[in-house]
């Protein structure tokens, strides 16, 4: 495994864990009020787009590994 690879990996995972924890935080905040977004809008959906993205990322570096792509463009060649 390349070295590149795990670090997409590991730090993919973390930010899932923290996309996810975010979203589970602002869960308990009111969502919408009468006046238009609550304190709980913007939180959640900054947690759904940081866990997608970095899912994202995994999923990515782990087709790579799997198709034997390269992680890095060799600009010489």
């Amino acid at each position: 495994m390349q070295q590149g690879v795990k670090g997409d990996i590991a730090s993919g995972a973390v930010l899932v864990l923290l996309g996810l924890f975010i979203i589970s935080e602002a869960w308990r905040w009111d969502y919408l009020t009468p006046e238009g977004p609550g304190p709980g809008f913007f939180p959640i959906w900054y947690g759904v787009a940081m866990a997608l993205l970095a899912a994202a990322l995994v999923s990515t570096a782990l087709l790579s590994e799997r198709l034997s792509l390269p992680m890095s463009i060799d600009w010489p060649r």
